[in-house]
């Protein structure tokens, strides 16, 4: 993967982990050393399933005091069922972080997502155990 990465002179490297239908996710290692190749190149991590992996599988948001160009990609679709609403939130550097606020729409999320994710966040020890049930 490095070298397609060099060769191709890549500005986004995209994964998802853990990825679906697998459930297999990138190790600590993995993304030190996509992170470590190349500073210019973002690194972004789809974290949409990760409440529902069986495998030890822990959020790599930490990871982002040490790498710059990593970027974090969470949802409320899958864990709380949320997918008709569209609520998510992406982690990052504060400088990566500028990027995307000067990308995104001004009015990107409805009252009523807004009001589906904060019950989701106030209740979120009955959605784990929703999500055990599903598991």
């Amino acid at each position: 993967m490095s070298q397609a990465v060099k060769k191709n002179n890549a500005k986004l490297m995209f994964f998802a982990t853990p990825n679906n239908p697998t459930g297999n996710a990138l190790t600590e290692q993995q993304i030190f050393a996509l992170c470590s190749q190349n500073p210019n190149c973002v690194v972004a991590l789809d974290e949409a399933y990760i409440e529902f992996s069986d495998a030890p599988v822990v959020t790599s948001i930490p990871l982002i005091e040490k790498f710059a160009n990593l970027v974090v990609f969470r949802t409320f679709s899958k864990y709380s069922a949320l997918a008709g609403v569209r609520v998510g939130f992406t982690v990052s550097h504060p400088e990566l972080a500028k990027v995307f606020m000067a990308l995104k729409q001004p009015y990107n999320m409805s009252a009523v997502a807004d009001v589906a994710a904060r019950a989701c966040i106030k209740h979120m020890d009955k959605l784990v155990t929703q999500i055990a049930l599903l598991k």
